[in-house]
């Protein structure tokens, strides 16, 4: 699941490769020939191709007079492979049905919809793909009183560090109280 633009990229991609090749094939893409071999592009060629793709969509912005439509210099450098992985899910993730998209696309569905133990405990708790339900927010609530009990108890070092992730599951409860979209919300 994608949306539209994405589609028609694969799609493009699709046809530039051999028949079973992979997307982002060597052989297909590595006009310059940097290395033999076979496989996907290496990261730093993806790398390029993104700068590259930037600039012509510059030049383009330029020669059709459509200033706003230009791609502006990132503050933080380049922009690498996993910084366009985010910057497409974030797109995704603003579309009509976009989170359950990005769960599908991003393979995280397995950890939105396993048990809460997974949910709560999950190795990227603030990713923006993660679905939570009013269930789940009461579940961290519980999780954290269980910290703040075993805190009381515990040596200081360990307490404290019991105690911060009692905060951090109550700050992720209450995010989700504050963001949630209800079935009011939608219609």
């Amino acid at each position: 699941m994608a949306i539209t633009p994405v589609v028609n990229a694969i799609r493009v991609l699709e046809r530039m490769v051999p028949p079973g090749g992979l997307l982002f094939d060597q052989a297909a893409h590595d006009d310059a020939g940097r290395r033999p071999g076979t496989g996907s592009l290496k990261l730093d060629t993806m790398r390029d191709r993104i700068e590259a793709f930037i600039a012509w969509a510059n030049a383009e912005a330029t020669k059709h007079d459509v200033p706003a439509e230009a791609i502006p210099p990132d503050p933080h450098g380049a922009i690498g492979t996993a910084r366009f992985r985010r910057s497409l899910a974030w797109h995704i993730a603003r579309r009509p049905g976009g989170l359950v998209a990005l769960a599908i696309q991003y393979g995280h569905l397995r950890t939105a919809f396993s048990t809460i133990t997974d949910v709560y405990d999950s190795r990227v708790p603030g990713c923006g793909n993660i679905i939570r339900t009013d269930e789940h927010a009461a579940q961290l609530r519980e999780r954290a009183e269980f910290l703040d009990k075993r805190a009381a108890f515990a040596a200081r070092p360990i307490g404290d560090r019991l105690r911060a992730n009692a905060i951090r599951l109550r700050d992720l409860a209450d995010t989700h109280d504050r963001t949630r979209i209800t079935v009011k919300d939608a219609t």
